[in-house]
């Protein structure tokens, strides 16, 4: 197989021993490329024994949303990490505004650092040219830092012109 490889004309030009050794030497150049293809995943298993394989350690919390002091029947709050202020390898997530509250579970959280906030109240609303959103007050978008131990996060929205 690897003599087709070579061809006649390399056995004819060479000679059938410096033929073999070129076999030889492509021989142990693919055997070491086995052996690395062999121990490379162990080598990676061991690393992530050592070092761990999970990202960022989320948090969870909850809070109250208010518009002008008063809460909100709904809504959705956006948090995204904020690349202006530093934090480019955050969680992004989205909690639901229910009775004037939120709650986002650690199994759903954000890994802390500098996010910005983005509140939207909206219904929806049906016309001629089908149905879309309406925001009942303009989006409300802000920065703010979460710290490890920050379990509970009020808004307050102030009253907009």
């Amino acid at each position: 197989m690897l003599y087709a490889t070579f061809g006649t004309e390399l056995l004819l030009s060479e000679g059938r021993d410096q033929v073999w050794a070129k076999v030889r030497h492509f021989h142990s150049l693919t055997n070491k490329n086995k052996m690395k293809s062999f121990l490379f995943p162990w080598v990676a298993l061991l690393f992530l024994t050592f070092v761990g394989c999970g990202g960022p350690k989320l948090q969870g919390f909850n809070g109250a949303v208010t518009y002008d002091g008063k809460p909100l029947e709904g809504g959705i709050i956006f948090f995204t990490p904020d690349a202006r202020k530093g934090n480019l390898m955050g969680a992004s997530n989205v909690a639901s505004i229910k009775d004037g509250r939120y709650e986002l579970p650690v199994s759903q959280g954000i890994s802390g650092g500098w996010y910005l906030i983005r509140v939207e109240v909206t219904e929806a609303v049906v016309g001629v040219e089908g149905e879309h959103e309406k925001f009942l007050i303009p989006p409300y978008e802000f920065s703010n830092e979460f710290k490890p131990d920050d379990k509970v996060f009020d808004i307050d929205i102030p009253k907009q012109k």
